[in-house]
């Protein structure tokens, strides 16, 4: 799922509502902030998939994810990774 909105407006809490009434609900919910380039690198990008393995994985600001990170996290969703 995809939520937009401006800071502040609530997309992480309504992220968290929908995990909470999902089937993932009993696995964990990682709240991942892309905020320095160290966190914008393909590793990065697995280890939170990881992390979020099981349940819900809410990414804040996806798109100051690098070339390469934003590549790795669109191969991961179409091979079927386990994230939501």
């Amino acid at each position: 799922m995809q939520f937009r909105g401006q800071v502040g407006s609530g997309r992480k809490t309504l992220a968290h509502a929908v995990h909470i009434e999902s089937p993932r609900r009993e696995g964990p919910f990682v709240a991942a902030y892309v905020t320095s380039e160290e966190q914008s690198t393909p590793r990065w990008v697995d280890e939170q998939i990881e992390r979020a393995r099981g349940g819900t994985l809410y990414l804040s600001d996806p798109v100051e994810l690098s070339k390469e990170a934003s590549e790795r996290l669109a191969e991961r969703l179409a091979l079927g990774a386990d994230v939501r």
